[in-house]
């Protein structure tokens, strides 16, 4: 059975757990007669704790999103909550600002360019990037990153995520023909 979590609502720490899952199980001290009584008593103690755990699973579970007696469910969950190296976080660095399918589009604007003038590929750039949604994308780069991510594009000729761009691209054409 997997995990099914409904977003992150894995506390981080353990004020982060409320009602019966922020309140301790009270110890109860054995005193003369249990001691007398000897590991009888003592297991039984330990008996009426592990009941009260487990009377408390069922809210731990709906704390953590995960699916009733989905027990390895319960351990990841708690693993991510408790121990960093269960956590699933950013990779360093910084963040991607041009995914393939940018690349893909930026190279297409400028081969456009390109057949339309017949003028370098450096020209081509220098005037893609005045035009629409690539003033913004393109502020601040360098001519060599822009003719970097056009190469970048370019490769990605023929893929599947070129075919429905350059198929999304001809459909926009057609109605503003209409």
């Amino acid at each position: 059975m997997t995990n099914k979590r409904k977003g992150d609502k894995t506390p981080q720490h353990e004020n982060a757990y409320t009602g019966v899952l922020g309140q301790g199980i009270e110890y109860r001290q054995l005193g003369l007669l249990g001691l007398l009584e000897g590991d009888d008593a003592l297991q039984a103690e330990v008996d009426r704790q592990q009941v009260e755990m487990l009377l408390k699973v069922p809210e731990l579970e709906r704390a953590l999103g995960v699916i009733p007696g989905d027990w390895r469910g319960l351990a990841l969950a708690l693993a991510r909550a408790h121990v960093p190296g269960f956590r699933v976080v950013a990779p360093p660095g910084r963040p991607v600002e041009w995914s393939p399918m940018d690349k893909y589009e930026w190279s297409r604007a400028v081969q456009a360019l390109r057949i339309a003038s017949s003028r370098s590929l450096n020209d081509c750039i220098e005037k893609a990037r005045k035009v629409g949604e690539w003033v913004d994308k393109t502020a601040g780069m360098s001519a060599g990153a822009l003719r970097n991510h056009f190469y970048d594009g370019e490769k990605l000729k023929g893929s599947a995520m070129a075919n429905v761009s350059d198929k999304a691209a001809a459909y926009q054409e057609m109605v503003a023909r209409e």
